[in-house]
């Protein structure tokens, strides 16, 4: 290429990268000539080595299933990070290799074939966080709290949205008040836990233990866990879930059992995905902005890429309540 437009290759690299030399004009003219002439396109992998970026950015997930971009969560979280990664003029590689430990993963995820990670949903007890701090590569977690390992960090107040939960249903005149957990590994659902317990001991309606299912995060633990509350000799009045899908599966097993919704069951959940606002009746829930923290997160991972991240801090974002179809007070 160099030699076709009779300029030299550092020349070559100058137009192509806009500096950090000027080019005359007229040179510039002739080698991007020479290109359109010898249909030439520049290696994309090499051009990034040679300035050792690549203007990619990677999401690794706490946890890799198939259904990882239908899963609700995910692909909200995701829509923010497309969006503002494109905003951004940046790439995106979705890292798919599930995570068996740090000696053999850690050192895929820092061969520079990214500019810096967004680790979303780390699972407690995993060596993910700590094995990719140190590795020293721009690193914002979502869903977790980072700081401890000087990594900046984005999450919603999950304590704060229990509480509205809680204090919802209880304002309501719920006293009999059911919490079903999601994965117990996640860090978000012992902070649920905590808002839901503080909340309802201040009211003086602690809720004894048989009303506190741990489960998972999907529709049929929901479902499985709503099925035997519902069929036991002292129902609940009312079930906070732990997050909308696993309030879809107690809204199918209440129907299932004829108990009606919110005449005599009331259900909030927690995320405010799409899907909630499409049940029957409409689901009542915490709005998490997923898509809004996805986006601030790639903005701060961003920020850190160029050299213009601050200290490392946790942010969380403030939940809101979502009134909709399925609260209501206790039947008499």
């Amino acid at each position: 290429m160099a030699r076709a437009a009779g300029v030299s290759i550092a020349t070559v690299s100058y137009v192509l990268n806009n500096g950090p030399k000027p080019v005359h004009p007229d040179t510039r003219a002739r080698v991007l000539e020479r290109m359109r002439d010898l249909n030439y396109r520049p290696n994309a992998v090499a051009r990034g080595l040679a300035r050792r970026r690549t203007d990619a950015i990677g999401v690794l997930f706490g946890m890799i299933e198939p259904q990882i971009v239908t899963n609700p969560y995910a692909a909200t979280v995701l829509e923010g990070i497309l969006l503002a990664a494109s905003d951004l003029g940046r790439n995106v590689t979705l890292l798919t290799r599930p995570w068996t430990g740090a000696e053999s993963c850690a050192g895929a995820c820092g061969d520079r074939s990214t500019d810096g990670l967004l680790l979303v949903a780390p699972r407690m007890g995993s060596d993910m966080l700590p094995a990719l701090s140190a590795l020293g590569m721009p690193l914002v977690v979502v869903s977790g709290r980072g700081t401890d390992y000087g990594v900046t960090s984005v999450d919603i107040d999950n304590r704060a949205g229990a509480a509205l939960a809680a204090q919802h249903l209880l304002d309501l005149g719920h006293r009999r008040i059911a919490h079903l957990l999601g994965d117990a590994a996640l860090p978000p659902v012992a902070k649920r836990l905590e808002g839901f317990r503080e909340t309802m001991a201040a009211a003086g309606a602690t809720p004894p233990e048989e009303l506190i299912l741990p489960g998972r995060y999907s529709v049929q633990s929901g479902y499985d866990r709503a099925a035997r509350l519902l069929h036991s000799s002292r129902p609940p009045t009312a079930v906070f879930a732990g997050n909308d899908v696993i309030a879809l599966g107690v809204l199918q097993a209440a129907s299932e059992a004829g108990v009606p919704v919110p005449a005599r069951l009331s259900v909030v959940g927690f995320d405010d995905v799409p899907q909630a606002a499409l049940t029957h009746p409409p689901l009542t829930t915490i709005r998490q902005p997923l898509r809004d923290i996805g986006h601030l997160a790639t903005r701060m991972l961003v920020r850190i890429i160029e050299g213009m991240g601050e200290a490392p801090a946790h942010i969380e974002v403030p939940p809101e309540l979502i009134l909709r179809g399925t609260t209501g007070p206790p039947a008499a």
